[in-house]
């Protein structure tokens, strides 16, 4: 069940998503409960919603022997990308509030903003071995990474953090990943125990090896 709540206030107003499916002309109830009048819903879910659940995944497709933290991978897939075109307003210029979070490998990138795991803009530099996790955003043009973080340890490291984002309404959003080297360090931490994090549900592992991935979570957008 989704709900929605419309939020006034000077010069902007902010959606927030509650569960998914919400009916037409049902009110539901608000996060804390209360009832939501079915007119203060919205008339349509702003499209920037629809990259809410987008993910990364790079799965283990084999074990590369040593050391175990590590396992092979395809180099490229059709999986490793996933487009979506927004079906808004290009006058629509969302501020988007998302959480991502999962199990990846650092990589130091270069010649953009750090942001601790988050990077605004750059490139991986003369890395061309560590996994990156990229979105790219067609208006108001600008690409971001977010696995930023050393590179070189034999593990992933569990991330889990909150990131703004302006996006307009009838923008292309590409969400892309690459091993670059056909190989990866499992999805495991340094105690060689698989990442967990509250509140997602990781994918299955391929046997005992365990992928990387991550998630992006839409949870409200405010109407610049």
């Amino acid at each position: 069940m989704r709900t929605l709540a419309l939020v006034l206030a000077a010069g902007a107003c902010g959606y927030t998503p509650g569960h998914a499916g919400q009916a037409s002309g049902d009110g539901g109830t608000m996060p804390d409960g209360h009832a939501l009048d079915a007119k203060m819903l919205p008339d349509a879910t702003p499209a920037v919603f629809a990259l809410s659940g987008m993910q990364w995944v790079i799965p283990c497709t084999s074990s590369n022997g040593a050391p175990p933290t590590a396992c092979a991978v395809a180099p490229t897939s059709p999986a490793y990308t996933t487009t979506i075109v927004l079906t808004g307003s290009a006058s629509e210029h969302w501020l988007v509030t998302a959480r991502i979070a999962g199990a990846v490998e650092g990589l130091t990138f270069t010649n953009g903003t750090a942001d601790a795991q988050w990077y605004i803009g750059g490139d991986t530099g003369l890395d061309h071995g560590d996994n990156y996790y990229e979105i790219a955003v067609s208006s108001p043009a600008q690409h971001y990474f977010i696995n930023n973080g050393s590179s070189g340890n034999p593990y992933s490291v569990a991330e889990d953090y909150t990131v703004q984002i302006p996006i307009d309404g009838n923008a292309t959003v590409i969400f892309s990943a690459s091993p670059q080297d056909g190989l990866q360090w499992q999805g495991i931490d340094n105690t060689s125990q698989p990442i967990t994090i509250s509140g997602v549900t990781a994918p299955p592992p391929n046997g005992n090896l365990y992928g990387q991935w991550a998630y992006f979570i839409v949870k409200s957008a405010t109407l610049q």
